[in-house]
């Protein structure tokens, strides 16, 4: 087994996996601000400056989201394919010995 592989694939799960948590957290927050935005009627721009946020805020907020999924499912990618090529060597040996 490829040790420094498999622990640098684990550390990337674990990363992907907070980042995706903090991403969720975040778009529970965005959609409170979306929830006080609609509650505010047909006016948008009312209803977000009512909150004390700007549109071009709002959207910052929307690319902040995206790119902290984005991050996060690289790292969980690339987590996965470091675990599975650490352990190629063993699982084919597993194989062979079973099938």
């Amino acid at each position: 087994m490829k040790k420094l592989y498999f622990t640098l694939g684990l550390g990337f799960l674990v990363i992907g996996l907070l980042m995706y948590q903090s991403a969720m957290d975040q778009v529970r927050a965005f959609e409170e601000i979306i929830k006080s935005v609609e509650q505010a009627g047909n006016n948008v721009r009312l209803g977000v400056e009512r909150i004390g946020l700007s549109i071009e805020q709002t959207e910052e907020i929307n690319r902040q989201i995206n790119s902290t999924m984005n991050i996060s499912r690289g790292s969980l990618g690339l987590g996965a394919f470091l675990i599975v090529y650490s352990t190629y060597d063993e699982l084919i040996k597993l194989k062979s010995k079973f099938f």
